[in-house]
């Protein structure tokens, strides 16, 4: 493992390097994306942690390279710390479910319903 941390000489480079071997890589049925948001780490050190063993790694190195704080350079991927502020809640990443949103046919009904009452 090879940790950098921003402001090191070869912080840059590295994250260019990790760019160039990760993208467009999908990985195999083993490949994995992790959070780790732990709140005392946060408090801390101000940091979440992600590690992905795909493209993942070079998506989240170009969506938000100003934020990395730290890199671990792993022999089977990579674990990135981005400033927790640039950070959105895990809920925002799960797609609400359809059921849960009213269709545009049962926005009618309720109207129809209602046009009909006095």
């Amino acid at each position: 493992m090879i940790t950098i941390k921003r402001g090191d000489a070869n912080f840059e480079s590295t994250l260019d390097a990790l760019i160039k071997k990760y993208k467009g890589c999908a990985g195999g049925p083993e490949a994995e994306v992790i959070a780790n948001w732990r709140k005392e780490d946060v408090t801390q050190t101000n940091c979440v942690a992600f590690y992905a063993t795909n493209k993942e790694v070079a998506k989240a190195i170009e969506r938000g390279r100003e934020a990395i704080m730290q890199v671990d350079d792993l022999s089977s991927g990579a674990t990135l710390y981005f400033e927790a502020s640039r950070v959105r809640p895990l809920y925002s990443v799960i797609r609400p479910s359809k059921s849960k949103t009213r269709s545009n046919s049962a926005k009618k009904e309720t109207a129809d319903v209602n046009a009909d009452q006095p």
